[in-house]
């Protein structure tokens, strides 16, 4: 699935305009209230302390200089007060907990969230259960980096249904986003119980294998809403690394497009520094992008400039992925 979510932006193609003016393009868009530099947030990734002793303040920080969200891991290395003192504007990731201790501490974290200045509250459903995550135990220092929460990580809810959505409704006002969603069918469901935005996600490839790649995803997700009249905004995540790929999830319905390992790795190399240099690079790709496809604003980034026919299949020729390939140690023959 980690793999198929690069590969599945290989499998799209560009159509660009021609004799259009695009001396000056605007690159900006609304998402749930905030005028975006570009469609893009770095999205979350816990325990980012494992890569940068600065771990999560050095991207809230990158993010708020540059002018994009920071969606905030719950499970994170620095207290949220924090992160929120040293970022400003941010959305909050949460993972529900079971039983009623476990909605009673849930409860503190949205609220706490809501008064640090939270404007969404995005709440993770793909992980009922945690995945087979093979790579993880090869990570021996993985608990000094997530601030004590490592327990948290895995107390899934797998108790959590669409009822529980009035649930969180009633304790925050912040704006309602599901993570993790996969199917078209659920994204409808969504959208009937009036949530804000949806993310087309499978959590980096890492919960359900052969999960579908989010690109996949989202094409057949954006289908189906506009069929039953929903403007419902979708973001997606899951593959992105070029500003090329944001573009190509824009035109195929996203409202913005979220960053995990992308981010993470400019976090490891260079810090705050690495994040910052990393979203530059995509602007300057995604603007260069927008003007040779004809298109003066992210609004006419549309399904007609590009050739997703190839999206769905699964086997074509493509190039190696060396990202995928240099991920996961090589299982050693014991003959």
């Amino acid at each position: 699935t980690h793999r198929e979510n690069g590969l599945a932006f290989d499998r799209v193609f560009f159509r660009p305009k021609i004799l259009v003016n695009v001396k000056e393009v605007d690159t900006t868009t609304p998402v749930l209230g905030w005028q975006l530099r570009m469609p893009l947030y770095c999205s979350s990734v816990a325990a980012n302390k494992q890569y940068h002793s600065e771990g999560e303040l050095a991207i809230a920080r990158a993010c708020k200089k540059f002018g994009v969200p920071y969606l905030v891991p719950m499970i994170s290395g620095y207290p949220l007060a924090e992160i929120a003192r040293e970022g400003g504007r941010f959305w909050f990731q949460l993972y529900s907990s079971p039983g009623t201790e476990g909605r009673k501490k849930v409860e503190e974290r949205v609220r706490q969230a809501e008064a640090l200045g939270g404007e969404a509250l995005f709440v993770t459903v793909d992980s009922p259960h945690l995945g087979r995550r093979e790579r993880d135990p090869y990570f021996r220092n993985f608990s000094k980096g997530v601030g004590g929460n490592l327990h948290a990580a895995n107390q899934k809810d797998a108790e959590m249904t669409w009822e529980t959505l009035e649930w969180f409704r009633s304790i925050t006002k912040m704006k309602l986003v599901l993570k993790g969603i996969q199917r078209s069918e659920d994204a409808i469901m969504a959208a009937r119980h009036g949530v804000d935005a949806i993310v087309i996600s499978n959590h980096g490839g890492r919960q359900l294998e052969f999960s579908r790649a989010t690109l996949v995803t989202l094409q057949e997700v954006v289908v189906a809403l506009r069929a039953v009249g929903s403007n419902m905004p979708v973001l997606v995540d899951g593959g992105i690394r070029r500003g090329s790929d944001v573009a190509k999830a824009i035109a195929l319905g996203a409202a913005a497009a979220g960053l995990g390992r992308t981010s993470v790795f400019s976090l490891a190399a260079y810090g705050e520094d690495g994040v910052s240099k990393c979203l530059e690079i995509l602007e300057d790709e995604f603007r260069r992008t927008q003007k040779l496809l004809g298109a003066t604003k992210v609004a006419e980034l549309t399904p007609d400039l590009v050739d997703a026919r190839s999206l769905g299949m699964s086997v074509v020729a493509t190039p190696t992925r060396t990202l995928y390939a240099d991920q996961y140690t090589p299982l050693k023959s014991s003959l």
